[in-house]
């Protein structure tokens, strides 16, 4: 090396190149069947006149990968039942984005349409549209069971 890698580098480069050298060019798991590594030279000059290492390619190793199937969902999903249903007894029942009379409208259904109970907040119970996957608030007292659910 000559002193203007040295300069332009600093001791801490060098000392650290060497590290990274030591690291990675040595397996830990398999270092009595591993090729002798040849030390990095440098021996090659830019137009600067700078030395530039000498990078040699990588070996291959073998290595394997494993696939699984990973389960979208607990095993005792399965048992747990649909959303009790709920359905519309008022002549016309507005859908609302959250629980109180002024939020937003969304849309208004007929006298008994059937929606999915899926939470409740007070007198306002959120729903779910079974048919368009559409959701939103409803208030409680417009709305009865579905028997049989």
């Amino acid at each position: 090396m000559n002193g203007n890698f040295l300069k332009e580098f600093g001791v801490n480069a060098v000392f650290g190149l060497a590290v990274f050298g030591w690291v990675f060019g040595q397996s830990p798991l398999d270092q009595a069947s591993r090729a002798p590594v040849a030390p990095l030279a440098l021996v090659k000059s830019d137009e600067r006149g700078d030395d530039i290492p000498n990078v040699r390619p990588a070996k291959v190793r073998d290595f394997s990968i494993t696939i699984e199937q990973v389960a979208l969902h607990s095993p005792d999903q399965h048992s747990i039942e649909s959303p009790p249903l709920v359905e519309v007894t008022a002549t016309t029942l507005k859908l609302r984005a959250h629980p109180t009379s002024q939020s937003p409208l969304i849309r208004a259904y007929p006298t008994g349409a059937r929606f999915e109970r899926i939470g409740q907040n007070g007198n306002w119970l959120n729903v779910r549209n079974p048919a368009d996957g559409t959701s939103g608030w409803m208030h409680a007292n417009y709305l009865q069971p579905v028997s049989g659910t």
